[in-house]
């Protein structure tokens, strides 16, 4: 064999030469083994003889600003994680917006279309002062690196037109989502577990709804989840209805006091697609195997224990039981998942 080959010692290969194959610094940390560039491409960084090492691999640095995983309580939010819950509220509620084909005015009693000639769609940066403001009294140091993972309290909205006689446009309804949550706690210490209060939707609220002549459909999103409070004060008003959204592990969870005038529009704010409903009723099944070996797991059971509709728990019953392990036993008034032996 020439000096010039080498074998890699995590996965054993032997290279005729050792040009642009291995690196002085690609070398196992605990015994100095060479390992070969396929290898320290895929982070494998330790030899076969040390890879149950338990060590920090090759990850990617934290993010300047960045809080600590280590530092962020149980239960709590951190402020890198608000803001990415927030571009994913609005970028769902944004993608709904362009689903819709029309809108009902409860007002006017008349339905609007909703195409791109009569639309407006644009995101409203509610809290970016407040952030800034926040920053700049609360942190110590690495203000840009701060408020550059900061949530800003934005919120998705789309216009809805018409054109009188003349040519000019008319707003007639809006809808709108917000993404809200507790900026001061999120500069410093950086997380939050304490669930946002109604005073938080009101002051969302005078920002959004400023013209008595359009109706708005208000939906608000907290980063945090939502306080019994903010559920009992939720209020539907004159020319607007509004809905609280959170959630709650994989799932958005939707409140809102219906009054007869959401209609269909309340779906706008749906923000679990159909896959994801079905995809949390089969986690529902394997989670709860006793009541699978009792023979409660009822679609009403699992609409109770879930708050999903009736027809989305049927189908997902119905694609559980294409496991052989699974029996499906089906009557108009009820679906039942048994355990087959």
């Amino acid at each position: 064999m020439s000096e010039t080959s080498g074998t890699c010692a995590a996965c054993g290969r032997t290279y005729l030469s050792r040009v642009g194959v291995f690196r002085d610094d690609a070398a196992c940390p605990s015994c100095g083994k060479p390992i070969c560039s396929a290898c320290w491409g895929e982070k494998i960084i330790y030899c076969q003889e040390h890879e149950e090492v338990p060590v920090a691999q090759l990850v990617d640095a934290p993010k300047p600003g960045a809080v600590p995983p280590a530092e962020i309580p149980p239960g709590a939010v951190a402020r890198q994680t608000a803001r990415e819950m927030e571009e994913g509220f609005l970028s769902r509620v944004r993608k709904n917006f362009r689903q819709l084909g029309g809108i009902f005015n409860p007002v006017d009693g008349r339905w609007y279309d909703v195409v791109e000639r009569n639309i407006a769609e644009y995101v409203v940066d509610l809290g970016a002062e407040a952030a800034k403001n926040a920053v700049r009294d609360k942190a110590k140091s690495g203000f840009n690196e701060i408020l550059a993972g900061m949530p800003t309290n934005r919120a998705a909205v789309c216009d809805v037109f018409t054109r009188d006689f003349l040519g000019a446009r008319q707003r007639r309804v809006s809808l709108a989502g917000a993404s809200l949550s507790a900026l001061d706690e999120l500069v410093t210490p950086g997380w939050s577990a304490r669930p946002l209060g109604f005073t938080a939707v009101t002051a969302a609220q005078r920002r959004l709804v400023t013209d008595a002549g359009v109706f708005y459909y208000l939906c608000y999103f907290s980063t945090t989840g939502w306080s019994q409070e903010a559920r009992d004060l939720l209020a539907n008003g004159p020319n607007f209805v509004a809905c609280l959204v959170e959630k709650q592990g994989d799932a958005w969870r939707i409140a809102a006091k219906d009054d007869g005038r959401w209609g269909d529009a309340l779906a706008v704010y749906d923000l679990e697609t159909y896959a994801e409903k079905r995809e949390r009723v089969a986690a529902f099944v394997k989670r709860n195997t006793y009541e699978l070996l009792m023979d409660r797991v009822t679609d009403r059971f699992v609409c109770e224990k879930t708050g999903l509709p009736l027809d989305v728990v049927r189908a997902a019953f119905r694609d559980a039981a294409n496991d052989p392990f699974l029996h499906l036993t089906e009557d108009p008034d009820q679906f039942r998942l048994s355990r087959v032996y």
